[in-house]
């Protein structure tokens, strides 16, 4: 399966608007993580209306076993996927 994940794909911030914001029920764009099914139907639904003035929300979708993090690369996020999670290799 594929998870799916917003970020800033132009010059500029991650910044959600208020009315993106209400469509969550959250106050604070810090209280939603970027897989949240939340912000991604808001985006989805609200299209460049869910970010702020200056951004770009994209969504990419990421298989379900595969570790990402965002990064700022010039004023831009970019997602970088970094590790396979293996259960099956984890010593406990």
């Amino acid at each position: 399966m594929l998870m799916k994940v917003v970020y800033n794909h132009d010059a500029g911030i991650f910044e959600l608007s208020r009315e993106a914001l209400e469509m969550i029920g959250v106050n604070h764009q810090s209280d939603v993580k970027r897989d949240d099914y939340r912000l991604v139907e808001a985006v989805i639904n609200l299209g460049k209306r869910a970010g702020g003035p200056y951004s770009s929300l994209t969504i990419t979708e990421i298989p379900d076993n595969v570790d990402w993090i965002i990064f700022d690369v010039d004023g831009s996020e970019v997602v970088f996927t970094y590790r396979q999670r293996d259960p099956s290799k984890c010593c406990t």
